[in-house]
């Protein structure tokens, strides 16, 4: 049989045995009718004798016959690069993997050919700088993981590329105090956090830049004397809590 008409045969046939060097290998066309989605694989028998994906994996997109992704096995899992593609064929995602485990850098794209986002991987786990970015290309997000935990500084944007929300986080658990912003720029609300609960003095403020409400949190409950101003400025109640729950309050 020719190179071609080998290749003709694997492409019309669902499910092919051959044996290459004393090992059977089946080489495989499936169609995945959820994802929409046909795709070409070998299948051989790992130590157990279980039969799994290795070497070369490739899927089309059913509707438009182009590639959809395209990368790698190594007896049951990913290995090296992998690829995937929007039905338009512009790429999707990029990403290496060792031994199953995503490594490196993975990059994720809008249709329209910006990166959406660019994470960081080691063995399998979030690790090291995040970016992520507006369809237009502004930044949106960036921080940094630590074994699949954020950690350190994190800061978020609006799109018109002013800071949302900005603070630290230390073992996945936000840690310090942590503002927020209004699209115009003005602060709305500033909080301090101890190992992922807030703690101590919680203010907010109106989007006209007067002070809105101010209390205590001890644990991640109210506790004490929280006051509301109003848009003038002047008090407009006051309220104790005690563990969360309110036990008084005082409109004025």
């Amino acid at each position: 049989m020719t190179w071609q008409a080998g290749r003709l045969a694997f492409l019309l046939t669902v499910s092919l045995c051959v044996t290459s060097y004393g090992e059977k290998v089946h080489k495989h066309t499936e169609k995945d009718s959820s994802r929409g989605v046909e795709e070409q694989f070998i299948d051989v028998r790992d130590a157990s004798g279980t039969y799994v994906h290795h070497g070369p994996y490739t899927a089309f997109y059913i509707a438009t016959k182009s590639k959809a992704a395209a990368g790698h096995y190594r007896y049951g899992v990913k290995h090296g690069k992998w690829e995937s593609w929007y039905a338009s064929g512009r790429i999707k995602q990029t990403c290496t993997y060792i031994n199953g485990m995503a490594s490196g850098v993975q990059t994720d794209y809008y249709e329209n050919g910006k990166v959406q986002n660019r994470t960081g991987y080691e063995q399998g786990l979030p690790h090291g700088e995040f970016t992520q970015f507006y369809d237009d290309g502004r930044l949106r997000e960036h921080g940094t993981y630590v074994n699949g935990l954020p950690e350190g500084e994190w800061t978020i944007w609006y799109q018109n590329g002013k800071k949302q929300e900005e603070g630290a986080y230390r073992a996945g658990q936000r840690q310090g105090i942590w503002v927020t912003w209004f699209e115009t720029g003005q602060k709305r609300d500033e909080t301090t956090y101890r190992d992922g609960l807030k703690e101590g003095t919680f203010t907010s403020w109106r989007p006209e830049g007067f002070r809105w409400t101010q209390g205590e949190y001890r644990s991640g409950h109210k506790e004490g004397t929280w006051t509301t101003w109003n848009q003038i400025g002047l008090i407009e109640k006051e309220e104790q809590y005690s563990n969360d729950k309110l036990v008084e309050s005082d409109n004025n």
